[in-house]
């Protein structure tokens, strides 16, 4: 291999982190700012609550829905910072081939489930969008609030998919030196 046949490869692996690293920030912005603005709701509500015996009437239906949007769009931060539960432990312990192998698995399982999830959520919100379902206190299209699922299902496909990209290419990051 010579001089040039590194160059592409190198192109490559920086447009790979580039994709990612933007993605993970306009991901977690949208996390910080959602968890934000759903404690800041709740502590609401409790004030209203307690101090003058009237909360918002929308307050407790908006937090619910911006918790679920938040939990399906972390799912793929969980994967790539190794927050999801894991079998490390066993995996740890393995010969390194059959712990390369117990690696490839484990991202494909979560593939594989994660695009029944996508797939499903999908049906789901057709079939709500069709019926033109609506949130009681705000009005909204429960089309959007489902959304989440397909959506937090596909950013979880596309990790888990880089994920195998770096591992069968042997990219590591230039910040952390993770795969």
């Amino acid at each position: 291999m010579g001089k040039d046949d590194a160059r592409p490869r190198k192109r490559f692996h920086e447009r790979l982190f580039a994709f990612e690293n933007a993605l993970d920030r306009v991901n977690t912005w949208i996390l910080i700012l959602g968890i934000a603005c759903t404690v800041a709701l709740v502590f609401t509500q409790v004030v209203l609550r307690r101090f003058f015996g009237h909360p918002l009437s929308w307050g407790e239906e908006l937090a619910r829905y911006m918790i679920v949007w938040s939990m399906f769009l972390a799912m793929g931060q969980g994967l790539t910072t190794g927050r999801f539960v894991g079998m490390e432990m066993l995996v740890v312990r393995m010969p390194p081939l059959m712990r390369k192998i117990t690696i490839y698995v484990r991202h494909a399982v979560v593939i594989v489930f994660a695009w029944v999830v996508f797939s499903e959520g999908i049906k789901l919100v057709t079939l709500v969008a069709e019926r033109g379902q609506m949130t009681p206190a705000l009005g909204f299209r429960m089309a959007m609030v489902y959304s989440a699922i397909p959506i937090g299902s596909a950013i979880l496909i596309l990790k888990a998919l880089l994920l195998v990209v770096k591992q069968v290419f042997g990219v590591r990051n230039p910040r952390s030196g993770a795969v």
